[in-house]
């Protein structure tokens, strides 16, 4: 789902990421050249970015790497220092928030506690003079939307923190943008509620067929819902892609371990060969697929195998010799296995997280459990992997 952005003009400075541009289609919203500077800190750099209409793009990242500065220009909150913001096809850089066609829901709800449920959603509508009739049948609908029909009665103080996130972007919803910007508005719900929430709005976003750009330092959050995920780092976007690109194919160390739980280790390219990486651990070698962008012989690199890549297979007791899943000692081995001992254990439902001590290091492992019994600490199991499912990659 990925292709080059091709842009008519572009600033020396901006960031070149070809992924960043989505399927092909009608461009609901385009940056270019798009940067963003407070006191002495740049809070986004140059970037640009085009994201298409229909498409539901999440925005993830840690605490201050620029995402919810970038959802602002987008929405009018905040001016960018340079550069230009594009709303199908019409510059809207220097409007005004309240002459967009986007609505913003934010993380704490901004319901008028004076109004009732109804009055909320209707908001929107009467202020742009739309009529009584049309205005009711808008909050019906977006009411309906929300799973919250019969609720147009009651003061937002009676509402739980789902009902009134939900009364909210009802709200959003009843103004009809033509991209909806969410600034992480499930973060202050309860895990239960915000699973539960963030189901109902992938189901809205299909119902609806609107721009979804989504905000959020939620792994799970962003992967489970999104079309496009967008990884943003120190102000840039580092890796944009399907959900299922970035977690097989993580572009970087830094996005390895920031999508769920991954074993990365420093290594260097012993060989390259015929599509192939042997890769120095030091006392353990790796085989990986050389990735798209080939690292030579003698790069230092890093090297990921996710948890659930391995197979983890109970054992009776083993000889100390035996941890290095066979090889000769002072000898480093292309290692398949490895011997270890459990460390922790911990059981979460469906999938149990391990701990397992194998070869010097602590390496993560998760299962799912079924009906297989769930291993206990100390116990001596053989850890196995696909050489497949070694990722290569740059150590940045």
């Amino acid at each position: 789902m990925t292709g080059i952005d091709t842009m008519a003009t572009r600033s020396p400075h901006t960031q070149p990421l070809a992924s960043q541009t989505g399927p092909e289609g009608r461009v609901a919203v385009r940056l270019e050249s798009v940067t963003k500077q407070f006191a002495t800190e740049t809070a986004v750099h140059p970037l640009d970015l085009a994201i298409q209409d229909g498409e539901f793009v999440t925005l993830l990242g840690p605490s201050g790497c620029g995402k919810t500065t970038l959802l602002r220009m987008i929405a009018g909150l905040e001016s960018p220092d340079d550069g230009t913001v594009t709303i199908f096809g019409e510059d809207v850089t220097d409007r005004p928030a309240n002459k967009r066609p986007v609505n913003l829901v934010f993380q704490r709800v901004t319901l008028f506690p004076h109004l009732t449920v109804a009055e909320n959603v209707a908001f929107g509508p009467r202020l742009r003079r739309v009529d009584r009739r049309e205005t009711e049948q808008k909050v019906r609908a977006a009411l309906e939307l929300v799973r919250l029909p019969d609720f147009g009665g009651r003061r937002v103080t009676e509402l739980s923190g789902g009902q009134a996130q939900r009364i909210a972007l009802a709200r959003a919803i009843a103004n009809e943008p033509k991209v909806l910007l969410l600034d992480e508005p499930l973060s202050a719900l309860d895990l239960e509620i915000r699973r539960q929430l963030q189901a109902e709005l992938k189901d809205i976003h299909r119902r609806l067929g609107l721009t979804f750009i989504y905000v959020t330092h939620d792994q799970e959050e962003a992967m489970s819902m999104s079309d496009r995920v967008l990884v943003m780092r120190q102000g840039r976007i580092v890796q944009a892609g399907s959900p299922v690109e970035i977690y097989r194919r993580p572009g970087s160390a830094f996005v390895a371990r920031f999508l769920g739980m991954a074993n990365v280790l420093p290594v260097k390219v012993a060989a390259a060969e015929k599509g192939w990486l042997q890769l120095d651990a030091g006392d353990l070698q790796f085989r990986a697929r050389q990735p798209a962008a080939p690292l030579p012989m003698g790069q230092s690199a890093a090297m990921v195998i996710r948890p659930d890549s391995f197979e983890l297979t109970p054992l009776d007791l083993e000889p100390e010799a035996d941890q290095r899943g066979g090889a000769p000692s002072g000898a480093a081995a292309v290692a398949a296995s490895l011997v270890g001992r459990i460390q922790d254990v911990r059981f979460i439902g469906s999938v149990v997280h391990y701990r397992v001590h194998a070869a010097g290091r602590d390496w993560q492992v998760s299962a799912r459990t079924g009906h297989e019994e769930v291993l206990t600490e100390g116990t001596p199991v053989r850890l196995t992997w696909r050489e497949e499912e070694v990722i290569a990659m740059s150590d940045q």
